[in-house]
Parts: structure tokens; C-alpha cells; sequence
């Protein structure tokens, strides 16, 4: 389900290209019309005109935390909903159009990464709500950390990666350690004042990643 809705993202991120596109085509035309609302003093209209332009350029503005479209529709994804909860948060990221590994598995730990830390951010009070994601790929390595405030201990399993006694839930880290298995990728977690932190490394991907 999650894949499914990132790449619906993904189409849609493709929908407002073509809308910028077609935005831009149309830009001499529109600065003509500005010119000449301008040139025969019509202000009000003038700015009402520029202010209805700027709608429609906030309306399918595209931002770009990667070169992969995949990996960049999950970030959107998460850094909206991230901001619209007023969770501070910071990032560092660098993953270029071709990734080494299957782009879809990737998609799909990240997504449960950053869904997990949003859950784990809602129970902290307003004032104890950070989170930080790095994620940089590079020819021989894959780093990824994402590390939130939480007050709360965290039991972690015989592997290392946090369990949950709520029945139903727990599949994220499943799909974690799925990943860590077929990529041969380390996992090390850790809480440490106030925070948990959680990284993944690949070194050296073989080419039928």
C-alpha cells in the first residue's frame, strides 16, 4: 500500500512537470499582458494578475531532495507530513538517478523508517519533537540514518532492530530485516539521550543489486 501511494507521488510529480512546462511556454505571454496593464496604469489589475500566477507556481512547485524519482517521491512524501505536524527536522541528502540497489526496496525502508519516527515523534510532547535523516549513496556505499527524540525506552529484538508487543504491528522492521538480509546491509540501533537513532550501511553493492 505504501509503494502504491508513492507511486501515485510519483505520477503526480510527473502531472506538475508537464504543468511547469506548460507554465513556462506560456511566460511570454503572460509578461505581455503584465507589460501592458502595467504601461496603461492599470495597478490593481496588474497585481492581482502576478498574484494569481504566483498561486498557480506554488500549486505545482516541485521540490527536489534527490536526482531518484522514486526515492525523492518518499521524501516528499514524508518531509510534507513531517512540517505540516510542525516536527522540526533536518536533512542531508545526496542519491543520484541510478542507485545500485532495487530502487522499490529502498523506497520501502525508508517509507517505514520515516513512518515509524513520525509515530514515535506524535507521542512527544510539541517541545521534544526532532528528527534528522542522512541518506547519501554513493558508488561503493549506502548510508542511511534516521534518528528522532523519544523518551520512552525502546526494547530491541535478539537482531538488534526494535520489536513491538502490539499485535499487528511490527512489519516494518520485518521488511528491515528482509532488506539487511538480501543486501548483506549492517544495522546497528541505539538510544542515547533522548534520542533513537537508527543506521544502515551497505558497502561495495554487487551489480545485481
Amino acid at each position: 500500500m505504501q509503494i502504491n501511494s508513492i507511486q501515485d507521488q510519483v505520477r503526480l510529480l510527473e502531472e506538475s512537470k508537464k504543468a511547469l512546462a506548460l507554465l513556462r511556454h506560456d511566460m511570454r505571454h503572460h509578461f505581455r499582458i503584465l507589460y501592458s496593464l502595467i504601461q496603461t496604469n492599470h495597478k490593481e489589475e496588474a497585481l492581482g494578475f502576478i498574484k494569481s500566477l504566483e498561486e498557480n507556481m506554488q500549486q505545482i512547485a516541485i521540490h527536489t531532495y534527490c536526482q531518484n524519482i522514486l526515492i525523492n517521491a518518499v521524501l516528499s512524501v514524508y518531509i510534507t507530513k513531517f512540517r505540516q505536524a510542525a516536527i522540526p527536522l533536518q536533512y542531508d541528502i545526496v542519491v543520484p538517478a541510478r542507485i545500485g540497489i532495487n530502487e522499490t526496496d529502498l523506497a520501502a525502508v525508508v517509507s517505514n523508517l520515516l513512518e515509524n519516527a513520525f509515530q514515535a515523534s506524535e507521542k512527544q510532547p510539541p517541545h521534544k519533537r526532532r528528527l534528522q535523516i542522512d541518506l547519501h549513496i554513493q558508488e561503493v556505499k549506502l548510508q542511511l540514518m534516521v534518528k528522532n527524540q523519544f523518551d520512552s525506552p525502546v526494547l530491541l529484538g535478539s537482531d538488534g532492530l526494535p520489536v513491538t508487543l502490539h499485535q499487528g504491528h511490527g512489519f516494518g522492521m520485518r521488511s528491515l530485516a528482509s532488506f539487511a538480509e538480501k543486501y548483506k546491509a549492517t544495522i546497528f540501533c541505539k538510544q542515547e539521550k533522548g534520542w533513537f537513532y537508527i543506521y544502515i550501511i551497505i558497502c561495495k553493492p554487487a551489480a545485481s543489486m
